[in-house]
């Protein structure tokens, strides 16, 4: 499992994202998305980094006021509003 932590700038606003994936390459191409911009058309991402573990762990974020968690592909379905809008 790979966990995606991306920051992004929305105008002076820090927006925060967890991304849970399953491979390297859906890692790439999320960091692709993110260079791009973030969910919204206004958001540029400042930092990014990838996490791995070697075995699958149920990941619940127990306190999370200012980030959210996303599977891989509910990110790229979010990502994909944005750029039809």
């Amino acid at each position: 499992m790979w966990l995606v932590y991306l920051r992004f700038d929305d105008h002076g606003k820090a927006r925060t994202y967890h991304v849970r994936t399953r491979s390297k390459a859906d890692v790439q191409a999320i960091v692709k998305l993110a260079e791009k911009r973030g969910l919204t058309e206004t958001a540029k991402r400042e930092e990014y980094a990838a996490f791995y573990t070697s075995r699958s762990t149920n990941l619940k974020p127990m306190i999370a006021p200012n980030f959210h968690v996303y599977l891989d592909t509910d990110f790229i379905a979010k990502w994909k509003e944005g750029d039809s809008s």
